[in-house]
């Protein structure tokens, strides 16, 4: 969820949604609106951005833009009074609606359940506005900028295999970043963006546990994982577990 009172992270994390559902061939992987309320539509990745937008905004207006030199549109005016998105019952901040779980996704057209599948591993809930690069997977790495391929998010995880990222002293982001990732001026681009833990002073990750059944649908589990940094004697805290 980016956060609506600072335009320019909005914007930047709007890129690396528009950028993320590309990498992931949400364009041509010819998904069928699953809602029911498009029939036989495709949606792609800049209508997907669209949709997200219209879905977490506060207002009933189709959201129209341009996001990274693309048209991205929304479907929010074109929807039955009926089928509105139910803003009266959102749990909204600073004009925005957060996104508590899988479940919310689903009830956006164009999040196919192919598409959640593909999404469930990557994405987390958890109202930080910055990617870990500790944990992030490839594709998320790859989504941040333009300038981190694969070979240069390739190289981030391996680091991160062995080693990890801090906030300070000799593995701190803002030194080594670029030299991980064999990109040059890479951290500066990016570093509003980007953490190597919790920006409260705790270590804070978050946890993905999933089980597939025979003939049945996958069942997942989130949780956060935070120890306090000040006390490491102390047992970590498991925060906020879904089950969907």
């Amino acid at each position: 969820v980016w956060d609506s009172t600072n335009s320019n992270l909005k914007d930047r994390f709007q890129e690396i949604f528009l950028r993320l559902f590309k990498n992931l061939g949400f364009d041509d992987d010819d998904e069928i609106d699953h809602t029911g309320l498009f029939p036989n539509t495709k949606f792609r990745s800049a209508e997907m951005l669209g949709n997200l937008i219209d879905y977490l905004d506060l207002n009933e207006e189709s959201f129209s833009g341009t996001v990274s030199g693309e048209t991205v549109k929304g479907i929010e005016g074109d929807l039955p009074e009926k089928f509105k998105f139910p803003h009266e019952e959102k749990n909204s901040k600073n004009g925005i609606y957060r996104i508590n779980s899988i479940e919310d996704l689903t009830r956006i057209p164009g999040f196919t359940p192919n598409r959640i599948k593909a999404l469930a591993d990557l994405i987390n809930f958890q109202n930080n506005n910055y990617v870990n690069v500790n944990i992030a997977q490839e594709q998320v790495l790859m989504a941040l900028h333009d300038d981190l391929d694969s070979g240069a998010a390739e190289s981030i995880k391996k680091f991160t295999e062995t080693d990890y990222f801090t906030d300070g002293g000799d593995n701190s982001l803002s030194s080594i970043f670029d030299e991980v990732s064999g990109v040059s001026g890479l951290y500066s681009k990016i570093n509003t963006l980007i953490s190597a833990g919790s920006k409260a002073g705790n270590s804070r990750f978050e946890v993905i546990a999933r089980v597939a059944y025979p003939h049945q649908a996958r069942r997942f589990m989130t949780a956060i994982i935070e120890q306090d940094s000040g006390n490491y004697l102390n047992p970590p805290q498991i925060l906020n577990p879904v089950i969907y």
